[in-house]
């Protein structure tokens, strides 16, 4: 988003006292990457208000003035370093940014201290950030009503300097709560990209068999036989599903519950070897669910019949389409195949269901015997 901020070039102003208070807004191009961030330039004009409504409030020529001349050069003068990618961009405008906001903590008037220092606090609470009820607490403590029994414990200026101590740690909380949901949007949108590239590279795998069957039957004139000695198409399918079916869960749950997970879970997330990983676990477990199936050791009327795992094809009359189906065995194989992928707790409920048999059977006499 283009901006309309000017630079107020003082040299050519007749009259201007040539001094760095003069500086205004930076001319902010469209190829600044700033320049194109609402929420940065909302934020920079905010500082720059502020610090006109500071300057009112402070000496001319003491150190707090001194930091806003300071504050509206940085701004005046906010720099965007291009050699960097886009987000390196972002994020070294956003620190430079931040460090202004938290220089003009240091130009508070005494007397602004406590209401900056409450709205601060307000502010946290908005944006949740850890550690602001102990922030509050200290605040309560170092502002409790002194009597003559409970004279100061630190003078005037020493309360000030904890103060304007507890308001820098408080926008410093506040910032990094900023900048670990932009953060975390980013790695989010990332590791969500990934993924989706890998589910739709499974589902393509899934679904290849399947293409290549049309294009024998319509290269042929309707005749399968060039398929009949795919053997390992069942396990092919249960793989393929499995794989899939991981890579769909991870997606659901990112998509759920990546505002809960750690700065380094959801960096993890979106690591190659991390989506590999998981991949690599749905198929296992599909594999594994194909191989208890076949043993029929998981009974029910659900449980595929591997003998009868084909296709159903119907020829009907010239006028209507031909069907070709995958048969329902089949088809119970490839839901479960998708659901051992999917899901984290089915092939461990198989595992501990089938060890809690094996343990319940009875044992062999010679066993029992100790031989």
């Amino acid at each position: 988003m283009a901006s309309n901020f000017q630079l107020i070039d003082t040299d050519n102003v007749a009259g201007a006292p040539q001094s760095e208070e003069q500086h205004g807004w930076p001319e902010l191009s469209s190829d600044a990457v700033f320049a194109r961030d609402v929420l940065l330039s909302h934020f920079l004009n905010a500082l720059w208000i502020k610090v006109e409504y500071l300057a009112q409030l402070v000496e001319n020529g003491s150190s707090a003035h001194k930091i806003l001349v300071k504050v509206r050069n940085g701004i005046a003068e906010f720099k965007d370093d291009r050699r960097l990618h886009y987000h390196e961009r972002m994020n070294s405008a956003w620190t430079n940014a931040f460090r202004l906001e938290l220089l003009l903590a240091l130009a508070e008037p005494p007397k602004r201290l406590l209401p900056e220092l409450q709205a601060r606090l307000a502010q946290a609470d908005e944006e949740k950030v850890a550690g602001a009820g102990r922030l509050r607490g200290i605040l309560q403590q170092m502002t409790a009503s002194q009597d003559q029994t409970h004279p100061p414990v630190v003078d005037a200026d020493e309360r000030e300097s904890r103060l304007r101590s507890l308001l820098i740690d408080i926008i410093q909380g506040i910032q990094w709560q900023l900048t670990r949901k932009y953060a975390f949007r980013n790695l989010q949108r990332e590791a969500t990209r990934k993924i989706i590239y890998a589910a739709a590279a499974s589902f393509a795998l899934f679904l290849l068999p399947y293409i290549a069957i049309f294009f024998v039957y319509w290269e042929h004139d309707g005749s399968l036989n060039e398929i009949r000695n795919w053997i390992g198409l069942p396990l092919l399918t249960a793989l393929a599903a499995g794989l899939f079916g991981a890579y769909f869960s991870r997606l659901l749950y990112l998509q759920k519950n990546w505002s809960l997970l750690e700065y380094d879970e959801l960096a993890a997330a979106g690591e190659l070897a991390s989506i590999i990983l998981r991949g690599i676990i749905g198929i296992c477990g599909s594999a594994i669910v194909f191989f208890f199936l076949h043993a029929e050791i998981i009974t029910g009327s659900f449980v595929p019949d591997f003998s009868k795992m084909t296709f159903l094809s119907h020829i009907p009359p010239d006028h209507l389409p031909a069907t070709f189906l995958i048969g329902k065995d089949l088809s119970l194989l490839i839901v479960w195949s998708f659901i051992a992928g999917f899901s984290e707790r089915l092939v461990p409920s198989i595992l501990g269901r089938t060890e809690a048999k094996l343990d319940s059977s009875p044992k062999p006499s010679n066993q029992l015997n100790g031989h």
